[in-house]
């Protein structure tokens, strides 16, 4: 790990780079973590943990991965780049709730709804820096099919087969699946920044609509071997 820290401190201590980082010509790879997930804030907002009636405590946690994004683009000239973007989460919410039945016996129930969700996107990218060496300043826009299923797992030993619980089960899954299902439609629509610190690799961050608000991430730019020689030597 002190290797790993050292190799990336020399990394940012080399201020001169010799290459165009939007060119013509060129790919860039990203993979990068979503924060905060578009999943998570539906799981803070769906109507069900409040008592009413017999119901005296409902909760809903949600824990999951994600999302993950990986994107390719060919740069079409200095300022255009088209190519694929791709974004996956998966997760786990569990539905716990207490009550009373008719007999005034307490239950107590459990129920857990599997998440996953990938999408896939063409994506367009107009950047605004054409001559930085280091930044790249950039807008993208994506459209494309989004898949997202849900799964019902019941806790036999938990749950008392109440009809009205599994009413309220149904209320909640259908809330949460209306809210992806309605449209099998993908979209992006963010503001984004690479930052080089090599001719060839750096970071990026992406702040929009994209499965998340946020996403921090790596970049790798392919198809520069000149500038790549150029910048080893100088280390020497």
């Amino acid at each position: 790990m002190r290797y790993f820290l050292l190799l990336i401190c020399s990394m940012f201590a080399v201020s001169s780079t010799q290459a165009q980082l939007a060119q013509k010509g060129k790919s860039f790879l990203q993979l990068g973590y979503g924060l905060p997930s578009a999943t998570h804030i539906i799981g803070t907002l769906v109507p069900f943990d409040n008592a009413s009636n017999n119901l005296t405590s409902s909760h809903i946690k949600f824990r999951g991965f994600g999302p993950l994004h990986f994107r390719f683009e060919y740069m079409l000239g200095g300022r255009v780049g088209l190519g694929l973007s791709s974004n996956a989460e998966f997760g786990q919410f569990n539905y716990k709730t207490t009550f009373f039945d008719n007999n005034n016996r307490e239950i107590q129930t459990e129920n857990k709804f599997i998440f996953s969700s990938i999408n896939a996107l063409a994506r367009f990218n107009f950047h605004f820096l054409k001559n930085s060496e280091k930044f790249d300043l950039y807008w993208g826009l994506g459209a494309g099919y989004g898949s997202t299923k849900i799964t019902w797992n019941e806790n036999p030993d938990v749950n008392s087969g109440d009809i009205r619980e599994k009413q309220r089960v149904t209320e909640f899954t259908d809330y949460i699946t209306s809210a992806y299902s309605k449209l099998p439609l993908a979209l992006e629509n963010v503001v984004g920044l690479r930052y080089a610190i090599t001719p060839n690799s750096g970071f990026y961050a992406e702040a929009g609509m994209s499965k998340s608000i946020l996403q921090i991430g790596f970049f790798g730019k392919l198809g520069h071997e000149r500038y790549e020689k150029n910048y080893w030597r100088s280390l020497r």
